[in-house]
């Protein structure tokens, strides 16, 4: 029974051969057939003026000869294991080993949903069954019988009207907005079998060409009754009947199918002729009645008339939903979800098919749809084009970028990639979210993307109260916590001397003095003595490094250009400086120096912060720098040396030769706070945003007061020439001052933008929008376990890890394995 059904269904398909030359499919009744994927357009950011200018590339896409059968098939099922590799997979070897980690657990993370069915492709296929004229002549017709079939088969009769159909198939790619892509053989049958065998991944040898594409598609028993399929998938199939409203746009009514689906649209032409008798024989039955009804329905005679004057023609439209389930209960169950969709969205009711379920279904799949077919079941409904481009399936969300280095889900329940080194050019990024909407979680999980490059970017977070702690011990980078009474690791006396250093130590000393003796007036011989001062302590640090004693005796060492000064070394060289020659004037000068930086040596209030410890040597080797000003940001005096500090940090390490090339970014979590705290970063990224895409510098800031971007100018700054903006979720308030104030957000952005939601713990969605306006999404950011301890950012996430790191000595990779096993059992009750 099993094989006669399979036999059943293989001899029903009407594939014959693929025409490789001209990417068109030969059927068996001897015609042809082209099969196209429709790049669907992504819904969310659209206006409805932008559906309203695609509505029009819709009706020409059904503007085709009467002797031509079209159809819709969207295809939405669950993602397999093999597709979620393919797209998961990278094509480099990237240099950190911690990002990989991290990714391959997101991916594993994907494979979960798509094992328990939460995760859905959907691909959508336009497919055009072309019949030649009957009454067309043929040279073949006159030959005698007993060489007409052999004949036709040498030439093949599928080739004669290949130049016809392609003709037709040329003027539609032409016009249609759509991205159509024409498929073959192989992906026809992972269609066919993807729709009929869903949990069936078998890998099968490829099409052979002197076989009928038919034959070569099932190899297995399909189990199915008259409503569907029936072994280990059940299947319903819902006839929709005649929309009540239509709307431009209507079709995205389908993105509401939360589950394994397939949308049919099968569309044919009637002829003139038909169409004509038709409303003749109605208008002339209801013209001649008495009763209401009928005199509205002339009156709809006479309004199909004029929309047919104006070539809005008449076509038969056949839809239908076909459900699957893993149980009859729950086909069943879906299936009268179907029928209150068709009543919300579509405004039509609809019949859930027990008899003829399974010869629909198998009418919906591409090529296979016969308008004779439509004879025996009567469900085909006549609409004018317009009306049937407004249903047309070809909605669907953003496919993801190319190169991706990040996987996000989408609100339709599939996934995409995402680079966040997308825009042609700028990188710099803008992060606007209120408060615990899942920033700091979407600004780590694009770090970690970054980190996949071939060749590993530099990371540095200026932050106060950084929950950047684990991911520098990941990243086996280097974590400088500033407090009054302790020498921070990043010291601007340290580092390789060049003219650039010179300039920087100068510059700071003279802010020093203006912040700590506001009066007084620093002038060019103060700049002058200053910057001859730290020569002269480099040069005296240089001779004193350049010779040792080996074995007794004193030889000479190669000069290193790295050196560590401190400003007793300054101040002595300062004080000497008015007894060399070309200086004896500076005496006076060289007296307010000293008594004005007095508190920056010796045993000033400042010098013990400001002195470098001799045994705490910079290499500035490392590729993840994390400063935490949060202990000095009440003292101005400090918080300018150690931020100066910080970005000559930055510099030194762009210096390195291994890091030639590498591209740099500077994340400040809190950029507003930043920026107001201290003018020295105020001017740097201002600087910085402006100038740096040649350095390949790019700036990463976040804020959760929309006013920012008006009231402070390092936010006012970065808005200007920013490449990728991200919106997570806001208060109507803040959405409403942003968008007033930016003018970057048009009607369909602040919808999108005031629909975000977070499912805390789990996921925080994201709206995306590009400054060039070319790129919007929404997304939805679900980080792993792993990822979620990485950067803990609540008191009592980031007191367990603390806690974890200083149990397993500071080894940052096993305390967070240690937490997600702790937070298993204690699901499953252990704790």
């Amino acid at each position: 029974m099993k094989k006669d059904v399979c036999k059943n269904i293989v001899d029903f398909f009407p594939y014959l051969e693929f025409l490789e030359g001209s990417k068109v499919f030969a059927l068996k009744d001897k015609s042809l057939g082209v099969i196209y994927k429709v790049s669907t357009l992504d819904h969310a950011p659209m206006l409805f003026e932008d559906i309203k200018e695609y509505q029009e590339s819709f009706e020409r896409l059904l503007d085709l000869p009467s002797n031509c059968v079209l159809q819709f098939f969207s295809l939405q099922s669950a993602v397999t294991q093999s597709e979620l590799e393919n797209t998961g997979s990278l094509s480099w070897t990237p240099e950190s080993e911690t990002s990989r980690f991290f990714y391959e657990k997101r991916t594993e993370n994907l494979k979960t949903l798509a094992q328990n069915g939460k995760l859905l492709s959907r691909d959508v296929y336009f497919s055009i069954r072309f019949s030649p004229s009957s009454d067309k002549f043929s040279v073949a017709s006159l030959l005698p019988n007993s060489l007409k079939n052999d004949f036709l088969h040498e030439i093949g009769r599928h080739y004669q009207n290949a130049e016809e159909f392609e003709k037709i198939l040329t003027r539609l790619e032409a016009t249609a907005k759509l991205n159509l892509k024409r498929i073959d053989a192989e992906k026809l049958r992972k269609i066919i079998r993807k729709s009929l065998l869903p949990f069936n991944e078998q890998s099968l040898a490829p099409v052979v060409p002197v076989i009928p594409i038919s034959e070569q598609i099932l190899f297995e028993d399909v189990n199915c009754d008259n409503q569907g399929l029936s072994d280990k998938v059940h299947t319903r199939t819902v006839s929709l009947l005649v929309p009540g409203e239509h709307c431009e746009g209507d079709g995205i009514g389908f993105l509401n199918l939360d589950f394994p689906s397939v949308v049919s649209m099968r569309i044919t032409r009637p002829s003139k002729a038909s169409v004509t008798k038709t409303l003749g024989i109605k208008e002339w039955c209801t013209k001649n009645s008495f009763s209401l009804r009928s005199k509205r329905q002339f009156e709809d005679i006479q309004e199909t008339k004029k929309k047919l004057a104006v070539d809005d023609f008449c076509l038969h439209l056949s839809w239908s939903i076909t459900v699957f389930g893993k149980t009859k209960e729950e086909a069943e169950k879906r299936a009268n979800y179907v029928l209150g969709l068709g009543v919300e969205k579509f405004k039509c009711n609809g019949i859930i098919e027990n008899d003829c379920g399974l010869d629909i279904f198998l009418n919906s799949l591409p090529l296979c749809f016969d308008s004779k077919g439509e004879w025996g079941t009567q469900r085909f409904i006549p609409l004018h084009k317009a009306e049937v481009a407004c249903f047309l399936p070809v909605f669907g969300s953003f496919s993801g970028d190319k190169d991706s280095l990040q996987l996000l889900e989408n609100r339709e329940g599939g996934f995409f990639g995402i680079s966040p080194l997308s825009s042609q050019t700028s990188q710099h990024s803008l992060f606007v979210a209120d408060t615990g909407s899942g920033k700091s979680f979407l600004m780590n999980s694009l770090i970690n993307a970054v980190k996949l490059l071939p060749k590993e970017p530099i990371v540095f977070v200026f932050d106060y109260n950084t929950s950047q702690t684990m991911n520098a011990k990941l990243y086996d980078g280097e974590i400088s916590r500033c407090h009054p009474n302790i020498t921070p690791s990043v010291n601007l006396f340290r580092g390789v001397y060049d003219e650039k250093k010179v300039s920087v130590l100068t510059n700071w000393m003279c802010e020093a003095v203006g912040l700590t003796s506001p009066s007084f007036v620093i002038e060019s011989e103060h700049r002058e003595a200053l910057s001859q001062a730290i020569r002269l302590a480099y040069a005296k640090k240089i001779e004193s490094q350049g010779t040792t004693f080996v074995e007794g005796e004193l030889i000479s060492t190669p000069l290193g250009e790295s050196v560590t000064l401190n400003m007793d070394d300054i101040s002595s060289e300062l004080s000497y400086l008015p007894a060399k020659k070309g200086f004896e004037k500076y005496e006076s000068v060289v007296e307010s120096l000293l008594t004005k930086l007095r508190s920056f040596y010796g045993d000033g209030l400042y010098a013990d912060y400001i002195r470098p410890k001799e045994d705490q040597e910079q290499l500035f080797d490392k590729k993840f720098y994390v400063v935490d000003f949060e202990g000095i940001k009440e003292d101005p005096v400090l918080l300018n040396f150690t931020v100066a500090s910080a970005f000559e940090q930055v510099r030194q390490v762009k210096m390195r030769p291994e890091n030639e090339g590498r591209q740099v970014f500077a994340v400040l979590d809190e950029i507003a706070e930043l920026g107001r705290s201290c003018s020295l970063i105020s001017d740097y990224f201002v600087s910085k945003a402006e100038t740096s895409r040649k350095d390949a510098f790019w700036i990463w800031g976040a804020t959760n007061r929309p006013t920012n971007f008006y009231e402070v100018p390092v936010c006012k700054a970065l808005l200007g020439v920013v490449g990728h903006l991200y919106i997570l979720p806001m208060s109507p308030k803040n959405i409403e001052h942003f968008a007033g104030e930016t003018k970057l957000l048009n009607a369909a952005d602040i919808e999108n933008i005031g629909s975000l939601e977070i499912k805390k713990g789990q996921w925080g969605e994201v709206y995306y929008i590009s400054i060039d306006g070319k790129k919007k999404y929404i997304g939805r950011n679900r980080p792993s376990r792993f990822e979620y301890w990485q950067t803990p950012s609540n008191a009592e996430a980031s007191q367990a890890a603390a806690k974890m790191l200083k149990k397993n000595k500071g080894n940052a990779l096993k305390a967070i394995f240690d937490l997600v096993e702790m937070e298993q059992e204690q699901v499953k009750g252990v704790f």
